[in-house]
């Protein structure tokens, strides 16, 4: 569509001018048509940026929801390992100690086999620890990931009790 311009304009001129007041009226019509090219032009150009940056809009929804995917894998993973030190490694290293005890009280083993056995139950305590800070840790960068609070309904693997 054409674009009209219309201005009024007044000068007041100097002393010595023959006529002192000036008016003036001034009228245009930009004839887009007649310049297709040059506007022909700018929508290339912001047809292109829009692009462009709808690619970067997807590029940044693709790395956070990768970056999400990574840290509930993480986080998935950590979890299942505390729980594995918790329910099963725990349970077995305790049997052991258990056992070790009786073979001690009976003369059936010596006493480094009963220390063994009970730096075995440690050492299996400690790892499920480090499993749990970690998982917190995934949990923590899960979080900063989403921007939000996560929920744990089932936080059983995490509880501070071998």
């Amino acid at each position: 569509m054409p674009d009209f311009t219309v201005s009024a304009g007044y000068m007041l001129m100097p002393p010595s001018s023959p006529m002192r007041n000036s008016y003036m009226v001034e009228g245009s019509m930009n004839l887009p048509w007649l310049n297709h090219r040059k506007h022909g032009a700018e929508i290339a150009e912001a047809t292109a940026q829009a692009t462009e940056q709808d690619a970067e809009l997807n590029a940044l929804r693709n790395a956070a929801f990768g970056q999400i995917q990574e840290g509930l894998v993480e986080a998935q993973a950590a979890q299942r390992l505390a729980r594995m030190y918790r329910d099963e490694l725990r349970p077995q290293a305790e049997a052991t100690l258990q056992s070790s005890v009786i073979a001690y009280e009976n003369d059936k083993t010596n006493l480094l086999d009963l220390l063994d056995s009970q730096m075995t139950v440690i050492n299996v305590d400690l790892s499920w620890l480090d499993a749990v800070a970690d998982f917190d840790t995934r949990l923590a960068d899960l979080e900063l990931a989403t921007g939000a609070p996560i929920d744990l309904s089932d936080s059983s693997a995490t509880e501070v009790k071998p």
